[in-house]
């Protein structure tokens, strides 16, 4: 749920970093980590311009989504899905 609310999934025309949204939703106890948590995987969640070349930014995205699957299991189908609209919306 945390990478839903940081994106703002169902807030925001587009993907966002929204750090008072966490705040709100799971509380001062949580937030910062929470942040720190989906900033990592934010992070890590590109592929090298070699990783993708040759194919369009739908198949890229839906490269990276199945990577996020493997490589975090712990991660709901929309938190992947919302990883994969930052990806597309920072590359188009």
């Amino acid at each position: 749920m945390a990478v839903l609310v940081y994106l703002g999934v169902g807030i925001s025309s587009s993907p966002t970093r929204l750090p008072d949204r966490l705040f709100g939703y799971f509380g001062p106890e949580h937030a910062d980590a929470l942040q720190r948590r989906v900033d990592v995987l934010l992070d890590e969640s590109w592929l090298a311009p070699d990783e993708w070349a040759g194919l369009s930014l739908g198949a890229a995205t839906d490269r990276l989504e199945e990577s996020l699957r493997l490589a975090h299991p712990e991660l709901s189908e929309a938190a992947v899905q919302a990883v994969g609209w930052a990806f597309s919306f920072n590359n188009r």
